[in-house]
């Protein structure tokens, strides 16, 4: 029930972000040359989020669960923890490689920054398959890098070496 209120929520949130906000982003940016590229436009990628957004949310609205269906989490691990120490200690973690992540970008690139950063999130925070976790810190810069260089023409930051 949880997850069908969770999806309705989001299929409003993106009708909002699609019918309201893109259309006054397209209008602010159109009238500044500054921004006028040989691209798709400014507003390619919100309604590429938007859409993928509504789409899911109503995919997962409509998801039908079977009745003997249990979660794969048991219940215990469901429950807010208790130890705040150990909140704030994977809150502080988390936002030390996020700065690092930030502070390497412009010096190594944004394909071996984004690769160390998943790697690093994926060693502090215990992944459960080492070669899942390595595919995943490979093959998703490299998937976004491409989507952003080659599909909407959006330059990102290269190695600052050569």
């Amino acid at each position: 029930m949880e997850s069908r209120i969770f999806a309705a929520v989001f299929a409003v949130a993106s009708l909002i972000f699609l019918l309201v906000m893109v259309p006054d982003l397209k209008a602010s940016f159109s009238a500044n040359p500054m921004f006028q590229t040989a691209g798709l436009g400014p507003t390619a990628i919100p309604y590429f989020a938007g859409g993928a957004v509504l789409i899911l949310s109503i995919l997962m609205f409509f998801e039908r669960k079977p009745e003997d269906a249990r979660s794969p989490v048991p219940e215990e691990s469901l429950e807010p923890s208790s130890d705040g120490v150990a909140s704030l200690r994977n809150l502080a973690i988390f936002t030390a490689i996020l700065t690092g992540f930030i502070i390497l970008m412009p010096v190594l690139g944004f394909l071996v920054a984004s690769a160390l950063f998943l790697a690093a999130v994926f060693l502090a925070f215990r992944a459960p398959s080492p070669l899942v976790a390595v595919i995943i810190a490979v093959a998703a810069p490299l998937a976004i890098d491409l989507l952003l260089r080659e599909v909407f023409l959006i330059p990102l930051p290269e190695l600052g070496w050569f």
